[in-house]
């Protein structure tokens, strides 16, 4: 992590969460367009997702901790799980945290994931 402003700056579209501006033109470029199903699995929620170029791909959503999530894209034909040997967060902790209750709430427009302080809606 860094607190440099010049290190932040240098995601084209993205700084803190907010958008700087307008989507780059890279026709190469795909981004998650659609969720077309999900499935809980333990302390994650798989999502089935449609690119804008019509790919299909798996957004995992991991819940790490209470104040954390990690989401992994993955695309189709990849492996969704990592060797054995790699550690569920890739990040230093000095202990392992609690484990997290999920609650997942599916609506006609949406699908919520609750765990702790936070709530991701796709």
């Amino acid at each position: 992590m860094t607190s440099s402003a010049e290190a932040l700056s240098r995601n084209p579209m993205m700084q803190l969460g907010g958008l700087l501006g307008d989507w780059p033109e890279h026709p190469e470029m795909q981004f998650v367009e659609q969720v077309t199903g999900y499935r809980v699995d333990g302390p994650r929620v798989l999502f089935a997702c449609r690119t804008n170029l019509g790919e299909m791909c798996t957004v995992v959503l991991t819940a790490c901790a209470e104040h954390v999530l990690q989401l992994t894209l993955v695309p189709q034909g990849e492996p969704i799980d990592r060797g054995a040997t790699d550690p569920p967060v890739p990040i230093v902790v000095t202990e392992q945290p609690a484990a997290v209750t999920m609650t997942v709430v599916e609506e006609t427009e949406w699908i919520s994931v609750r765990l702790g302080a936070l709530t991701a809606v796709a």
